[in-house]
């Protein structure tokens, strides 16, 4: 009952930010336009300033990441998947929805800030979770009730280590509070404030910290309005690995997008790898056949005829031993991570994943420089 309601829950949400995601989602979209305009005419000189190209493609690259970033979180939002806990940075869990919740205060006329601390701890959260967590609190705050004499609503989202050992996310506006009546009742299923409110959005919040081990709670901002306060508990990070990767290692690339197959097979030249890259579970395993040396394996997950990554992953593992490591690659995680077991050897990454994320990766899986 409780993972039904959460679902209803989401769609709620997804429907109410639609508008302000819509445009939200509009601008990287026409800021690479934009920028490929720009490279368009740079390239049509005699002599290109090769800096400002530069410039342009690293924009361009960096708003396509954007974009897909919104489409993932949007999507992850809306699926309902068991919960799965991983270690994750918390700013950057709520860096991934900044741009949602921004174009949700510029929807509502309001002045949203961030304070986000440096250094904290990891979580062990559900990243997902947590996000429709906090987007709902923000929600909350953003449609409280004007009060008089306040000119602009205003929202602050920020993060702190407590001296308890706790990470808190902290979610604070200048509405009018919560009534002690209303503060008694809040996280009970279908009780709202709001006179079109489902009365689902607290009650699972409070449901979906607790099964993270922390507490959701209430208490009144000052001078006015409300603070909600998620504590999580805090993770100490272990040494950072101090070996460096073979950067001269072989790496068979499987996708069947030949932009995106091109562009992975420069970046990972650039870095010194040798790279093979094959377009279908038929060309890979072909390419194997020729030589079965290789130290990775990245395959997209979903390929041409009904193929998946995960067939590319087992002919190479057949191949070239079965502890090879391999970095699946997907638009959908939700799909790719069903048909997951547990494999400490394979790395499962978002589309679009940017360079230095796919890296990291990949110093993960390679074997140590000698």
């Amino acid at each position: 009952m409780t993972g039904r309601m959460l679902q209803v829950s989401r769609f709620a949400t997804l429907g109410e930010m639609a508008t302000g995601v819509a445009h939200e989602l509009n601008q990287p979209l026409t800021a690479i336009a934009n920028y490929a305009q720009a490279c368009d005419r740079l390239l049509s000189r005699p002599q290109p300033d090769l800096d400002d190209l530069r410039i342009a493609m690293r924009e361009i690259a960096a708003q396509v990441v954007r974009a897909g970033e919104i489409l993932r979180r949007l999507r992850g939002l809306a699926q309902s998947q068991p919960m799965r806990l991983e270690r994750e940075d918390l700013n950057a869990t709520i860096d991934a929805i900044r741009d949602i919740i921004l174009a949700d205060g510029r929807l509502h006329r309001a002045q949203v800030r961030f304070d986000l601390a440096t250094g904290l701890p990891a979580v062990s959260i559900d990243a997902g979770r947590i996000q429709h967590v906090i987007l709902n609190l923000v929600r909350n705050g953003l449609e409280a009730p004007a009060v008089a004499g306040v000119e602009m609503r205003e929202l602050l989202v920020s993060t702190r280590f407590a001296s308890d050992g706790e990470v808190e996310i902290a979610v604070l506006d200048n509405g009018p509070g919560l009534s002690p009546q209303a503060v008694e009742r809040m996280f009970d299923p279908f009780f709202s404030t709001k006179p079109e409110g489902t009365g689902l959005g607290l009650a699972i919040s409070h449901t979906v910290v607790r099964a993270h081990g922390g507490a959701l709670s209430y208490h009144p901002n000052i001078p006015r309005g409300a603070s909600f306060s998620i504590r999580l508990p805090a993770q100490v990070l272990g040494p950072a690995r101090a070996e460096t990767y073979c950067a001269s290692a072989r790496i068979l690339l499987v996708d069947d997008h030949t932009g995106v197959r091109d562009a992975t097979a420069m970046v990972l030249r650039g870095e010194g790898f040798e790279v093979r890259c094959a377009a279908s579970l038929t060309e890979a395993s072909q390419a194997l056949r020729e030589n079965p040396r290789i130290d990775l394996v990245i395959a997209d997950y979903h390929l041409q005829e009904g193929e998946t990554g995960l067939d590319v992953i087992a002919a190479a593992r057949r191949a070239a031993g079965a502890h090879l490591g391999a970095v699946l690659v997907s638009g959908d995680i939700s799909s790719a991570l069903g048909n997951v077991e547990a494999d400490d050897r394979l790395r499962v990454a978002t589309k679009p994943i940017r360079s230095n994320k796919l890296l990291s990766l990949i110093r993960e899986l390679l074997p140590p420089q000698p």
